[in-house]
């Protein structure tokens, strides 16, 4: 499949799974997939994508998450990984201050330690080391 990620598939509420590995995609996340609240396992891997992650990382951020081999950028200071999540993001353009995790390198269930937040909020600002 080549092309970009259509603006409908944010439609599709009760979408649980969405798998779009290995494919030619380019260009951006619509930003209509946070209305996805039920998706468990979203991977987008191995494509040529790029952008931000935040919005889906700050609000949906399904417990199987499959982003790497891409060019995603922006900063994950402010991202939370539940150490019970799968969540491969490595191979992107990521940049990051945290020191407990690697620069464009960072899989929850092996470099980041469970994280808890100091503050809960709309988004999440502060974390810290349990």
């Amino acid at each position: 499949m080549t092309g970009t990620i259509p603006f409908s598939l944010g439609e599709l509420r009760n979408l649980q799974t969405l798998v779009l590995k290995n494919n030619k995609l380019n260009g951006i996340i619509p930003s209509n997939l946070a209305n996805l609240a039920k998706l468990t396992t979203l991977d987008m891997s191995t494509n040529h994508l790029s952008g931000e992650l935040q919005f889906i990382l700050n609000s949906i951020l399904p417990r199987n998450l499959y982003m790497q081999n891409n060019y995603f950028v922006g900063s994950l200071d402010d991202v939370l990984f539940p150490s019970n999540y799968s969540c491969n993001l490595e191979n992107n353009c990521f940049s990051s201050s945290r020191s407990d995790c690697k620069i464009s390198s960072i899989r929850s269930d092996e470099s980041v330690p469970a994280l808890k937040p100091t503050s809960v909020s709309s988004t999440i600002n502060v974390i810290q080391m349990q």
